[in-house]
């Protein structure tokens, strides 16, 4: 996987929003707004095309330099113009769905959350896809080895002693993996949304 910071993306689509670019923004931030526009009742489709009438409008928008770094991180901005267009596709979906054209979903109709009240759900949904990226990044740099005792030991709670015994090799290796790890998790979550 190639590592491309938020900043250096955001670059190249200021020059030239065809660039390949684009493909990594868009995965960089579709779930995010998908997991954002289902929870607002949308279909996964619909939240599909929601993400990407918001990530056109957010290069739009950058382009045209309405982001002001100051204001606030850049998915904060992101927001704002995901939560406008995830609400412009429940309108279309509401009116599909009065007519018949799309299927009924009772959970669709209830109130729709304030953007306040789901501001601490999309941070939680851009940090988790913030941190799978920088976990697939350290995960590419180190030996299979190294990542199986990080696994084991951070995300599966095993105790070193037995993730060094399942391996085959010493405790120190397993802590020391884990510890090397972890700092790069916390250099690679830095580096991916530098500010631009």
């Amino acid at each position: 996987m190639e590592w491309v910071t938020t900043s250096t993306i955001l670059e190249e689509l200021r020059r030239d929003a065809a660039s390949p670019s684009w493909r990594r923004l868009f995965e960089r931030c579709r779930r995010p707004i998908i997991e954002l526009g289902t929870r607002l009742g949308l279909t996964r489709v619909e939240a599909e095309d929601a993400a990407q009438e918001t990530l056109l409008a957010f290069v739009e928008s950058f382009r045209a330099g309405r982001y002001e770094r100051e204001r606030g991180p850049l998915h904060r901005w992101l927001f704002g113009i995901a939560h406008k267009h995830i609400l412009r596709q429940r309108d279309r979906a509401a009116r599909e769905r009065r007519t018949g054209r799309a299927p009924d979903d009772s959970r669709f109709w209830g109130d729709v959350p304030g953007p306040e009240a789901l501001r601490p759900a999309w941070e939680e949904s851009w940090e988790r896809e913030s941190m799978r990226a920088c976990l697939e990044r350290a995960r590419d740099e180190c030996s299979s080895d190294a990542w199986q005792a990080f696994e084991l030991v951070v995300v599966r709670q095993a105790p070193p002693h037995a993730a060094a015994e399942w391996l085959g090799i010493p405790v120190k290796a397993v802590y020391n993996a884990k510890h090397r790890i972890l700092t790069r998790l916390r250099q690679l979550r830095a580096e991916l949304d530098e500010p631009c």
